[in-house]
């Protein structure tokens, strides 16, 4: 899929998305600095890769630019961005970066493991099985839901399993939820049923992808909101 795709002054990898018709922030500044950028044998000629870890996870990033000159312009950009080097922005497409406004960040950069210590705080006040949208998943496809065992703490928060990681995590802290709106999605607008978003509001200029679950029943998607919403100061 082609896509317009820049580094902005802020050092975050950007691209518009067609489907939202927004901006949004693809790898941000702080996944960046530690990323690992190079080229890559892919099917389109002129790949190159961004890795980032998150935790014990790593994550690529498969990208063909035009030409190879153009190649080798953005392997350079990104580990400059990733120093904070960068002080220019450039669109893969024209070149030229424009209204860098408004960004979308996924709240997958934002999740937080329980410290031992801690556990008393998070443990269950209400829990069930939920699925949860994986992050940069497409809710239409099936293969991007996963099942997890999810909760809201005593503090407030919202917590899941994680089997990857085999530890307790952080979806939204207390005061994520305190902000938050809690909406159902509308059927047919997700590949699961009973689907519902929690969405947090804008920080300056950045916009936070909404978090998308989906319950079991219509019953439970309605207490699960239900529970969100006494948390919430929204």
């Amino acid at each position: 899929i082609r896509r317009d795709m820049w580094i902005s002054q802020n050092y975050n990898l950007c691209y518009f998305s067609q489907k939202e018709n927004k901006k949004l922030v693809l790898v941000n500044k702080s996944k960046l600095a530690n990323a690992i950028v190079g080229q890559m044998d892919a099917v389109r000629p002129f790949a190159f890769h961004c890795t980032v870890s998150e935790g014990q996870d790593s994550h690529v990033f498969g990208f063909a630019a035009e030409t190879q000159e153009e190649m080798y312009q953005w392997i350079a950009c990104l580990k400059g961005a990733g120093k904070n080097q960068m002080l220019t922005t450039f669109q893969q497409a024209d070149k030229l970066a424009a209204d860098l406004k408004a960004f979308r960040i996924t709240v997958l950069n934002r999740r937080k493991k329980v410290a031992d210590n801690q556990k008393d705080d998070f443990e269950p006040t209400f829990k069930a099985t939920l699925w949860k949208l994986r992050g940069n998943g497409d809710s239409m496809k099936a293969e991007d839901w996963l099942e997890r065992d999810m909760w809201i703490a005593k503090n407030g928060s919202l917590v899941y399993f994680s089997p990857k990681e085999h530890t307790d995590l952080v979806y939204y802290t207390a005061a994520d939820i305190a902000r938050a709106k809690v909406v159902a999605v509308e059927d047919g607008k997700a590949f699961k049923p009973f689907t519902f978003q929690v969405q947090l509001p804008p920080t300056g200029e950045v916009e936070f992808a909404p978090g998308e679950f989906a319950a079991e029943s219509e019953e439970m998607r309605t207490k699960w909101m239900s529970e969100l919403i006494k948390h919430s100061d929204s």
